[in-house]
């Protein structure tokens, strides 16, 4: 151990001879590293690709359930003619959602639905957004013609308003229309009528829904800035009766990227505080402004090495940006290695054997330290699962190695420099060379004052029972807090603390988490459905999985094409009497009726697919490739 410890000093002794030779080798090699760090510095800000999408970044890539969703679209793909909302696969798709608050009452009123019909009209009107498209123009179709809007079927209701008919929850068939209601997906916050099971009393929110087709236009990202600039408008939007809170489906990303980013708002304030720092514990004057040039070439390096990822084309990220607070302390801690053995050599027989001896002693130890951080941040890129970790550690290992690289090189040389300055000062003009930073006699009166002092006290009984106390107590509150860590993506943690979206997730929070999502269960194997031993295994399925505690079991909730499709046998469509013993043949001639007459313009309708169409020899399809039922969940915390 000691032979490789003494073979390492003897490598970094050549290195450091090397950095302080007189010739001009050095001096080039050192200029081209620079020029080359900070062109590829500026060159590399033209090759960012931030990757912003939630998603991609915080959703392990291995997790199950991208392969599952990979499956459900591949079968089912999302049809933004007859559009059904709950059969979404993603979140990121291009859409506004509004929630209207009144500022005193019920929302179930005529003036309320009449103000909420404004902002819809506002919406979906010309011009509203600088864009080469409107909301009519782009929106996903109910039924091929109609906007999928989810406002436009409840404006109806005003009449029942009007005439005092109770409103039922969750489901309600207008007796005026004919029109059947979901008020789950739009109101919030729902009273109900003391002493009734289902009659609504008042209701304290609307959400409207305003889902676009990505297919209209042919860059989707311009369809998403639409979306974000709808939100800011319908921001300024004044009314004496309402609130409006809107989102974009991009909302949280662009919170995202804006709340990390504004972070570098305190760079200048830590560049202020390390320049400080540095100019009140550096002995000598020529000591800081060393220490401050090894900073500054430390940046040099960072910004080098994270343009060279971004010219290699490696993804970048807004949360990359904490990593500059990391890196500052790295590079401090390097830069005040090197600088306190050059103070402490300086009484060395020439510059040459100072830098040797700077090199066996400091450059072990930053060595050890660099290397270190590089195998971890190593592990972390190889490891980590999450694309947000494996950006942030190749982005900060790669720069914990340049900025090794470059303190060794770059800065040793300046260090020679130093020394031979120091030299000619000491001997010429040695007030110069003595000379101390105004900020330092508050260091010297840090160490002479409170630095012994604290010594003394932790040397003492007392000092050392508090830190032992300090220690239990930090440990402890540490593992509880652990043990209590939430799981889950918390949209409102990814908001600033004052940003219009936190209050939309508020409400959302609020009044909208009770059967939040819809769960969409497919069997993508080709299945025998007319056997009845099948169809009891599927029923036995979906059994088990509403008994579950995140599951309703509320039938109105349920989306199942076979338990339909034996109420329409029930109903008398079919000339079989005894469903449960048809052929093959029957069943699925039986299915292709109640799919063209019940499927049709229903969320049924997109819930089978055949395994392969009709032919003259094969007039009836042998199995169908997937059943689908869909559950809303129950009440859900997390968002």
């Amino acid at each position: 151990m000691f032979g490789h410890h003494l073979r390492i000093e003897v490598a970094f002794a050549s290195v450091g001879r090397w950095v302080s030779s007189p010739g001009v080798l050095p001096d080039v090699l050192v200029s081209v590293v620079v020029i080359i760090l900070v062109t590829l510095g500026a060159v590399g800000i033209q090759f960012v690709k931030v990757v912003s999408d939630p998603e991609l970044l915080f959703v392990p890539a291995s997790v199950r359930g991208l392969a599952d969703r990979a499956e459900v679209e591949r079968l089912f793909p999302l049809d933004y003619d007859r559009y059904f909302y709950g059969h979404q696969t993603r979140a990121d798709l291009p859409e506004v959602q509004v929630i209207l608050r009144r500022k005193a009452s019920t929302v179930l009123s005529k003036e309320f639905f009449e103000e909420a019909e404004r902002v819809s009209i506002l919406v979906e009107s010309p011009g509203f957004a600088d864009a080469a498209f409107s909301f009519g123009d782009c929106c996903a179709r109910s039924n091929g013609n109609d906007c999928a809007e989810t406002f436009r079927p409840l404006t109806s209701l005003k009449e029942s308003f009007r005439r005092g008919i109770n409103l039922t929850w969750p489901v309600m068939e207008n007796p005026l229309t004919g029109e059947t209601y979901h008020f789950p997906k739009f109101l919030g916050g729902v009273k109900l009528v003391e002493g009734s099971e289902n009659i609504i009393e008042s209701a304290e929110a609307l959400r409207m829904t305003f889902p676009l087709d990505p297919k209209c236009v042919s860059n989707v990202e311009v369809m998403h800035a639409w979306t974000l600039e709808v939100v800011e408008k319908l921001r300024d939007y004044n009314s004496f009766l309402v609130e409006v809170h809107a989102v974009a489906a991009r909302s949280i990303t662009v919170e995202l990227g804006t709340n990390v980013w504004s972070s570098l708002d305190l760079v200048p304030l830590s560049g202020l505080i390390v320049v400080a720092f540095t100019a009140s514990v550096m002995s000598r004057s020529l000591t800081a402004v060393l220490a401050l040039s090894g900073l500054l070439i430390a940046v040099v390096a960072v910004a080098g090495s994270w343009g060279a990822l971004a010219v290699a084309g490696a993804p970048f990220q807004a949360i990359n940006m904490a990593a500059v607070f990391l890196l500052l302390g790295i590079s401090l801690d390097d830069t005040f290695v090197m600088v306190s053995a050059w103070e402490r050599f300086r009484n060395s027989d020439s510059d040459e054997d100072r830098m040797v001896a700077i090199f066996e002693d400091a450059a072990v130890s930053i060595t050890v330290t660099s290397v270190t951080n590089v195998v971890t941040f190593g592990v972390g890129f190889a490891l980590a699962g999450f694309h947000s970790v494996e950006i942030f550690c190749l982005y900060t290992g790669v720069a914990v190695a340049a900025v090794y690289l470059v303190t060794l090189l770059v800065f040793g040389r300046v260090l020679a420099w130093g020394a031979s300055l120091d030299r000619y000062l000491k001997e010429r003009h040695p007030g110069l060379a003595a000379m101390r930073m105004p900020l330092a006699r508050v260091g010297k009166w840090f160490n002479g004052h409170m630095g012994h002092r604290l010594v003394s006290f932790l040397n003492h009984k007392a000092g050392a029972t508090m830190v032992m106390v300090l220690f239990v107590t930090y440990l402890g509150a540490c593992m509880y807090l652990a043990s209590n860590v939430k799981e889950g993506f918390e949209r409102q943690r990814m908001a600033r603390d004052h940003s219009p979206v936190l209050k939309f997730y508020e409400l959302e929070d609020k009044y909208f988490r009770s059967n939040p999502y819809r769960l969409q269960i497919v069997l993508p194997h080709p299945l025998a459905y007319w056997d009845p031993g099948v169809q009891a295994n599927i029923s036995a399925l979906l059994s088990e999985l509403q008994e579950t505690l995140f599951v309703s079991s509320d039938p109105v909730f349920e989306e199942n094409w076979l338990k339909n499709y034996f109420e329409f046998l029930d109903d008398g469509y079919s000339g079989n009497t005894s469903p449960a013993l048809v052929t093959q043949r029957d069943f699925i001639d039986d299915l292709n009726i109640f799919m063209e007459d019940v499927g049709e313009g229903t969320p049924v309708g997109q819930n089978v697919v055949f395994a392969s169409a009709p032919t003259l020899e094969d007039p009836t399809p042998v199995t169908m490739t997937r059943h689908s039922d869909s559950c809303l969940t129950k009440k859900v915390s997390q968002s």
